[in-house]
């Protein structure tokens, strides 16, 4: 719908939970956390002083009050470069999965709990459900068997049988961890 006024459009992707962490960030969209948005907003309003008068603010506020419908978000497949997997809280890098858990290569911390955190970021970031191979690759898990065993493990719902199974991440699986004890 148009309204008959010409605004400028900024891409941009904002991280609301602050422990994602953003590896190598794209040059195609600014990409920062919910901390940095005020002074992305500001220099916005510097960038566009006249497309974003306070009379023109109000104007699209009303018009998309009045219009407003709620929206379901298409999740994208972003090309920034997320630190995939389980990601050690100290080292910020991405945790190795050993026979019982994760551990940092770097400090040794160990966790099995890591993996709720890693499937709540590909939940947000990609889907509300995963297979068995997109868990090997984003957790870095190597054999199929134990990926299974692990989903298995959380109790999650699933749809389809073998080659076809769809892992459902539930939108409570960080509270699943402290539920679960590990």
């Amino acid at each position: 719908m148009k309204i008959g006024i010409d605004v400028p459009v900024v891409p941009v992707i904002v991280f609301t939970d602050p422990k994602t962490w953003i590896a190598t960030p794209t040059q195609e969209v600014d990409v920062f956390r919910l901390s940095g948005l005020r002074s992305k907003v500001s220099r916005l309003f510097e960038q566009y002083p006249a497309a974003l008068g306070e009379e023109l603010l109000d104007y699209v506020k009303e018009h998309f009050i009045a219009c407003y419908q709620k929206l379901v978000l298409k999740r994208i497949y972003p090309k920034v470069s997320v630190l995939k997997g389980v990601v050690c809280i100290g080292c910020r890098v991405q945790m190795r999965h050993e026979r019982k858990g994760f551990r940092c290569m770097q400090c040794g911390t160990k966790t099995m709990n890591g993996i709720y955190e890693a499937l709540h970021d590909y939940r947000l970031l990609y889907n509300d459900w995963i297979t068995n191979q997109e868990f090997r690759d984003f957790l870095g898990v190597e054999s199929i068997y134990t990926a299974s065993r692990m989903l298995s493990k959380l109790g999650i719902d699933y749809m389809g049988n073998f080659k076809n199974r769809k892992y459902v991440i539930p939108p409570n699986i960080l509270e699943m961890a402290s539920k679960k004890g590990n």
